[in-house]
């Protein structure tokens, strides 16, 4: 397998709406999403699979979602490839912070 296609986009769209909106565009697509990260509320990571050629078709899925994305280039040659798609939220969620306790001493 290739080396991973990395795609971004910034949304307005509440965290929950985004992730459920992007992960059916990708299967909308003909991906498959192999892992989700959440960074307390400001920023999610999906990690997903293509095939190469649906890459258009991935960009216009996510741009009906509301998500419009915006990928690195890279070099064609693989049947499958994998991505990550980077989503930077406009209106983080604070209440999926946690508080740290302060470091007794």
């Amino acid at each position: 397998m290739s080396a991973p296609v990395r795609l971004s986009a910034v949304t307005a769209l509440p965290r929950h709406e985004a992730l459920g909106a992007a992960s059916a565009a990708i299967s909308a697509a003909g991906g498959w999403v192999e892992d989700v990260h959440s960074f307390a509320g400001h920023a999610a990571t999906i990690r997903a699979v293509i095939a190469e050629e649906k890459f258009p078709a991935l960009h216009e899925t996510l741009a009906a979602a509301g998500l419009a994305a915006r990928a690195e280039p890279f070099e064609p040659g693989s049947a499958e490839r994998p991505f990550t798609l980077m989503l930077a939220f406009a209106n983080p969620d604070d209440r999926a912070r946690s508080d740290v306790p302060p470091i007794p001493g």
